[in-house]
């Protein structure tokens, strides 16, 4: 097994900068596009906790929704 897996979250940090550092352009493409999409599936799963909460809270009744894209809609017209 590779120790550099068993660092804790301070010794590793540096490690993966130094590896991020060595990447090549089309390398660094790559990650950065698995950044993004672990950003993108953290963001949807705060997202979706916070919709469940809200539904179960009561908070997003048909009616409510409907009443508060009208508010939305009076105050922001479209042009």
């Amino acid at each position: 097994m590779n120790i550099i897996a068993n660092l804790p979250p301070q010794q590793l940090r540096p490690v993966v900068h130094e590896n991020i550092d060595r990447l090549s352009d089309t390398e660094l493409a790559v990650v950065h596009r698995v950044l993004l999409q672990m950003e993108i599936e953290r963001l949807a799963d705060s997202v979706s906790e916070g919709v469940e909460e809200a539904r179960l809270a009561g908070k997003l009744d048909p009616v409510d929704i409907q009443a508060s894209i009208r508010e939305h809609r009076a105050r922001h017209p479209y042009k």
